[in-house]
């Protein structure tokens, strides 16, 4: 297998798994240029009294339920993430926005953000989320792990013709995919996603350490496409002035 096919497998586990969206780019920026809805945190419009009171009002029903407003933000993130499930990316963004509302602290709000520009394909911006959500909670391991994900899917895109730059948004990915691991040491993609870094930029032994816990994890989503990865960058045996 190819490391272009083998790559495409590893990033493909953070793409949403939409196979029909029911917004484009530039139909996103069109939309969201009149709608602040559309836009994460209402950012770049100014809200009539009326938004504004419809926001608050917004907020006073989802707490009449008597959750807190982290656990009710919370909620209102996952029912964004299964619209962009559904292929429902407009209805993704209002979710994601109410639970902002509820919570602006709340990092799930940026990640679910990110994911948003994820599903169509805008790394940059979702990167530009993930961050923001973990100068809310450092330690967010979905944060971490998808942000490492969108770097190790976008280094692939550079690798060509600026290898260098590949391997610092490699290496970026694998400080964020430690500190995941340090906060989740048993989540099976972190496992997974160091190996292929460590692959990547053909640190065998750091890649077999991690092969070796991924494999203990039991976890059997990608073990193919992380096998066929390390028998082409860190081939147990390597055939005489075969070594790079």
């Amino acid at each position: 297998m190819r490391l272009r096919s083998v790559l495409v497998a590893m990033t493909i586990v953070i793409m949403i798994p939409v196979t029909a969206q029911s917004l484009t780019y530039g139909e996103w920026q069109a939309r969201s240029a009149k709608d602040a809805r559309l836009l994460p945190g209402f950012k770049g419009h100014q809200l009539t009294p009326a938004q504004k009171a419809s926001n608050l009002e917004l907020v006073r029903k989802v707490l009449e339920v008597g959750t807190d407003r982290r656990t009710s933000s919370d909620h209102l993130v996952g029912l964004g993430r299964q619209h962009l499930v559904e292929g429902d990316l407009v209805s993704a963004m209002y979710r994601f926005n109410h639970a902002w509302l509820v919570d602006s602290t709340n990092a799930s709000g940026y990640h679910g953000f990110g994911l948003f520009f994820l599903a169509m394909d805008r790394k940059t911006q979702a990167v530009t989320q993930f961050a923001l959500g973990l100068e809310r909670d450092s330690t967010h391991v979905p944060l971490l792990r998808d942000m490492a994900s969108t770097l190790l899917a976008g280094q692939y895109e550079l690798r060509s013709e600026k290898p260098e730059k590949a391997d610092t948004m490699t290496g970026t990915a694998v400080a964020l995919l430690k500190r995941a691991h340090a906060r989740a040491p048993e989540d099976a993609a972190v496992l997974m996603k160091l190996t292929v870094c460590h692959a990547i930029l053909r640190e065998c032994e750091g890649a077999r350490a991690w092969m070796a816990l991924y494999v203990a994890s039991g976890d059997k989503t990608d073990l193919l496409a992380t096998k066929a990865l390390m028998d082409r960058e860190c081939p147990l045996l390597e055939a005489p002035g075969m070594a790079r």
